[in-house]
């Protein structure tokens, strides 16, 4: 069941990083500029929210794809892993 759920979450790790990287920060960030503009006393910081989410969209794309990525790799691998204790008694 560990290895299904280490699978699933590999596969998913891709359609993750685009939907964060790409249509939340990237597009989301673009909307919000927009949408700040369009307000007639033009408010600085949802400007500087929305360059921000633009600029950082790799950034939070690379970061949502390694964070599901790597759980999904530790599901799989492990099994392999294996630490050996000796048990001394007095």
């Amino acid at each position: 069941m560990r290895r299904i759920f280490g699978f699933i979450l590999i596969i998913l790790s891709i359609p993750m990083a685009l939907y964060v990287g790409v249509w939340f920060c990237f597009i989301g960030g673009i909307v919000d500029i927009i949408n700040a503009i369009k307000i007639t006393p033009v408010p600085a910081l949802e400007i500087a929210i929305g360059i921000t989410k633009v600029f950082g969209s790799s950034i939070a794309g690379v970061v949502s794809f390694w964070l599901m990525l790597i759980p999904g790799w530790g599901l799989l691998s492990g099994d392999k892993i294996r630490i050996k204790t000796t048990r001394k008694f007095l």
